[in-house]
C-alpha cells in the first residue's frame, strides 16, 4: 500500500488528493501564527501552495496534520522534492516523522558539505542562514544529531555577522528548551557550551543568546551585560527586552523590565512591552504609560495606549478617557475613545457613570 500511494504521488498528482477533495468542502477556522485564518481549500490546491512557498498554506497543513492522509501525502511530498522551500521545512519540522527528518538530514549534509555555506558576504550569505534554520529544524526532531550541532557550532564563527547572530537565534531556543527539561546528549552539550561564547560576543549575538545563557550558568554575568546594555544609549534596547521576555520565568526579572520603563526615552517601546504584560504590571506603571502614549502626536501610538488603557480599574479608565476624547484632533478615533468610556461607565459601581 505504501508502495502504490508512492508511486499515486509521483509527479504531484495523488490519488489520495482526489479522493479527499470530495470531503473537503468545508474546512473548521483554526487560529494559525501571524494571526491568519485558516480558508477553505482543496488538498490539491493546499499543497500546490505549499509547494509554492505559501507560509499560509504551510501553516493549514499544519493544523490539519490530524485529518485523514496529511501526514501521508506530506511525507510523499518530502520524498519528491530536492530543494524543498522555507515554506515546506518548516512543515517538515513540525510534523516530523522519518521521511521528513531524512529530508531536512539530506538537505543538511549537502550545505555542510558546501564551500560556499562558509563564504564571506557584504551583507548576508543565504545558504547559511537556510542551512542554520535546517541544523536547527533537525535538532528539534533528533536532539542527537551530532551534525547538526556541529553545523551550528561552526556558524558561531561565520565571517559575516549576520549569519553569526542568525546561528544564535536558532540555536537560542534549543538549548534554554534542553536544560529546561534537562535533556543531556553529545550533540546538546556540545551546542550548550559553543554558545556560552555568546556572552563576550558583540552586542547583536548576546542579545538573540539572552534565553539560552539565562538557561546556564552564565546567569548572573548575563544579567549584568543586559543592566549596562539598558543603561546606555545604544540602538538595541529595545530588541534586549524583547530576548529577555522571551526566557523561561521571564517574570522573576520583571524589576530590570520596569527600571527600563522608567527610563526608556521612547514612548513606542514602552507601549509595545507594557502591553504585552499588561496583566502582571503595576497599576500605576500602566496609567503613566497609557497616558503619556494618549498625548502623543502619533495617531498610531494613541491607538496603543487606548488598548493598553483596556487593561485599568474601571475608574481610572474612565478619567483617563474623559480627558482624552477632550484632547484627541482625530475624529475617528475620538469616537473610539468616547465608545470605550461609554463601556466603562456602564460597568458597576454606578457612580462610574458620573465621571
Amino acid at each position: 500500500m505504501k508502495r502504490a500511494f508512492e508511486r499515486e504521488t509521483r509527479g504531484g498528482k495523488t490519488a489520495l488528493v482526489d479522493r479527499y477533495e470530495a470531503k473537503a468542502t468545508s474546512y473548521r477556522d483554526a487560529p494559525l501564527f501571524g494571526g491568519v485564518k485558516a480558508k477553505r481549500a482543496t488538498m490539491r490546491a493546499l499543497f500546490r501552495r505549499l509547494e509554492a512557498n505559501d507560509w499560509e498554506a504551510a501553516g493549514e497543513v499544519i493544523a490539519r496534520r490530524d485529518e485523514a492522509g496529511v501526514r501521508r501525502a506530506v511525507d510523499a511530498l518530502a520524498r519528491r522534492i530536492q530543494w524543498p522551500h522555507a515554506a515546506m521545512e518548516y512543515v517538515m519540522a513540525a510534523l516530523g516523522g522519518r521521511a521528513n527528518r531524512a529530508t531536512l538530514e539530506r538537505l543538511l549534509a549537502r550545505y555542510a558539505r558546501s564551500k560556499k555555506t562558509f563564504a564571506p558576504d557584504p551583507n548576508w550569505n543565504r545558504q547559511a542562514q537556510i542551512a542554520a534554520r535546517i541544523a536547527s529544524d533537525v535538532l528539534k526532531l533528533d536532539p542527537e544529531s551530532e551534525r547538526a550541532s556541529g553545523l551550528l557550532c561552526a556558524m558561531f564563527d561565520h565571517p559575516v555577522a549576520y549569519n553569526r547572530m542568525w546561528a544564535t537565534w536558532q540555536a537560542t531556543p534549543i538549548v534554554a528548551d534542553a536544560q529546561h527539561r534537562r535533556i543531556h546528549t553529545v550533540a546538546l552539550d556540545r551546542l550548550s557550551a559553543a554558545i556560552r561564547g555568546a556572552l563576550d560576543a558583540e552586542e547583536e549575538v548576546f542579545i538573540k543568546a539572552i534565553p539560552a545563557l539565562l538557561s546556564l550558568e552564565t546567569h548572573e554575568a548575563t544579567l549584568a551585560r543586559l543592566k549596562r546594555l539598558l543603561s546606555g544609549n545604544g540602538a538595541n534596547r529595545n530588541d534586549a527586552i524583547w530576548n529577555l521576555l522571551q526566557a523561561r520565568a521571564a517574570v522573576a526579572h520583571l524589576g530590570i523590565v520596569l527600571e527600563w520603563l522608567d527610563h526608556e526615552p521612547s514612548h513606542r517601546s514602552r507601549v509595545d512591552i507594557a502591553s504585552y504584560l499588561r496583566d502582571i504590571l503595576p497599576r500605576s506603571t500602566l496609567l503613566t504609560l497609557s497616558r503619556a502614549g494618549l498625548a502623543d502626536e502619533s495617531p498610531s501610538l494613541r491607538v496603543d495606549a487606548l488598548s493598553l488603557a483596556g487593561a485599568l480599574p474601571p475608574r481610572e479608565r474612565c478619567i483617563l478617557l474623559a480627558r482624552a476624547a477632550r484632547d484627541e484632533p482625530d475624529a475617528e478615533l475620538r469616537t473610539q475613545i468616547r465608545h470605550d468610556l461609554a463601556a466603562a461607565r456602564a460597568m458597576k459601581p454606578s457612580r462610574l457613570r458620573k465621571l
